[in-house]
């Protein structure tokens, strides 16, 4: 078996899931949480990602951002641990 533990680093968290506004759009957040729910269709990743306040949804494409979070994304499973930095793109 391999096991791998990436640790955050530096990382921590700047905004709480189910807290989240339209005033983050276009704004760079960190997010924490256990993985609710996970899809691929075709290519595309999608992690509902919750914690204590609430949900949302965590969009993994290649071809319009990180191709090393995609690459993880693949095996990220249910009740996984996350945590995600992005740019907030809709709320």
């Amino acid at each position: 078996m391999r096991e791998e533990l990436a640790l955050l680093g530096d990382w921590s968290r700047s905004d709480w899931c189910g807290e989240l506004r339209p005033d983050a759009i276009d704004r760079d957040v960190t997010i924490m949480g256990w993985v609710h729910g996970r899809r691929d269709h075709g290519g595309v990743v999608f992690l509902d990602v919750r914690d204590r306040t609430g949900l949302v949804q965590v969009v993994l494409d290649p071809e319009r951002g990180s191709g090393e979070a995609h690459t993880r994304a693949a095996d990220v499973r249910l009740e996984y641990v996350v945590a995600v930095r992005s740019e907030a793109v809709g709320i």
